[in-house]
């Protein structure tokens, strides 16, 4: 079984994790040799003597209990050497773990996909693990979005809510930095004595708006509905960003591209992989 070209192995600190069932069942229902180790030296140990195991395809699980957040990143790093052309890693973190910078630090040190514990049911990680297994992307890619550029600048919509501020920085703006596109937000030069048409020129300047409609405290934002409607008329793209508990989309707003996010982690992911195919 060690000369198997796929190979699906859940590295995991924690003994009798329950990830590592889903991961197994997988396997064997795809043709995976299966293993689980307790470390990422020992994942690496295995792979590094058995040249021909994982040649095709390597699943690897990374879970990070046992790693400090400023390690996680260099752990996927580790295991993507063993196998470059083959290795589809997925990171499954802790509660705590919620950062969109740790989640695409991840990314770009060869993840495919990073997911936060209890945010995902049996079925969203078995789907999610079956992509990553048969090499199927994790996100999909925006359809009715112009064409960005680096250096490039972005409009954020979004209520000024502690909470919200939390989903913008960590989610929205980090994604885009990553892109070398400019997240704009109305507060970041705008001052108060600004007129709402202040932000309305703002607006026009760009190609692209990110709206957050999540409803922080219960209510809808009557500001960012405004600047919505603003941007549409100007015939503006605009893509809606909604956490996944709020309720559906309105109505008249049916029909504009938006996506649904579990943690800032999940938002960053997801604006990132949408949106990085057209940055040109």
């Amino acid at each position: 079984m060690l000369s198997n070209p796929k190979a699906a192995i859940v590295v995991d600190g924690a003994p009798d994790h329950p990830v590592t069932d889903i991961v197994q069942e997988l396997a064997k229902a795809n043709g995976f040799y299966f293993s689980r180790e307790d470390s990422r030296r020992a994942a690496s140990q295995v792979l590094h003597k058995s040249p021909k195991l994982g040649s095709q395809t390597v699943f690897l699980l990374l879970c990070t209990e046992g790693l400090t957040e400023s390690s996680i990143a260099d752990a996927v790093a580790n295991l993507k050497d063993q196998r470059p052309d083959a290795a589809r890693i997925v990171v499954y973190a802790q509660d705590g773990e919620w950062s969109g910078s740790l989640a695409l630090d991840c990314i770009e040190a060869g993840a495919c996909d990073f997911l936060v514990r209890t945010s995902y049911d049996r079925p969203q990680l078995m789907d999610r693990f079956s992509r990553a297994l048969l090499g199927l992307p994790a996100y999909p890619r925006f359809r009715n979005v112009a064409s960005l550029t680096r250096g490039s600048s972005v409009f954020i919509v979004t209520p000024f809510a502690p909470d919200a501020r939390q989903d913008c920085n960590s989610g929205i703006s980090i994604a885009l930095k990553r892109l070398g596109i400019d997240p704009f937000l109305a507060d970041y030069e705008l001052r108060p004595s600004f007129l709402q048409g202040s932000i309305c020129e703002q607006i026009k300047e760009r190609k692209l708006v990110i709206a957050n409609i999540s409803q922080y405290g219960g209510a809808a934002n009557a500001n960012v509905y405004f600047e919505i409607g603003y941007t549409r008329g100007q015939e503006i793209p605009v893509l809606l960003v909604r956490h996944r508990s709020q309720e559906k989309v309105p109505s008249d707003l049916q029909g504009v591209e938006y996506l649904e996010y579990d943690t800032c982690a999940d938002l960053a992911l997801r604006l990132y992989f949408g949106l990085r195919e057209p940055v040109t």
